[in-house]
């Protein structure tokens, strides 16, 4: 056991409420453990004070108070239920996330189920990486065109 765990169950062992077998683990750990031993003395300690301690009196109308402050828990969680949620399709950003998992999902799905001559394989997908850096190379053209222009200016400057 450790002593977040016997920490959350000191008082309950204390007043007696816990299974045998919990009990006999706490205990255990508390007489094996010096800094649990002196937290359930001081509960122990904090709990015998606060049993000598006088019962407080009661208002007449006690009763009739804790009844209705129940009854408007009761209410107030009542409406809330009956308050329309949010559906998550509405909300957008999950409305996204959905389409996109989905999406991916039944691209999936259907690349399986393409027939084996159908699938791209290793070579074809390396054409495709050469197609696409020789697009990149095609699609910077004008950068280049203008790369030439000027690497002349050079030539033209000693011309005059």
């Amino acid at each position: 056991m450790t002593c977040r765990t016997c920490h959350k169950h000191l008082s309950a062992w204390l007043d007696g409420e816990l299974s045998a077998a919990l009990a006999a683990k706490v205990k255990t750990h508390t007489e094996s453990c010096p800094a649990c031993a002196v937290r359930a003395e001081k509960l122990r300690n904090l709990l015998g004070l606060v049993d000598g301690l006088p019962p407080l009196p009661l208002s007449r109308d006690f009763d009739a108070q804790f009844a209705r402050k129940l009854l408007r828990a009761k209410q107030q969680r009542i409406a809330a239920m009956a308050q329309p949620r949010r559906q998550w399709w509405k909300i957008p950003a999950m409305a996204t996330a959905a389409a996109a998992v989905s999406t991916v999902v039944i691209a999936m799905v259907l690349f399986h189920r393409l027939p084996a001559g159908n699938r791209p394989n290793e070579m074809d997908m390396a054409r495709n990486i050469e197609l696409l850096r020789d697009y990149q190379v095609v699609s910077n053209l004008d950068a280049l065109e203008d790369f030439e222009v000027v690497a002349s200016l050079d030539s033209l400057m000693e011309e005059k």
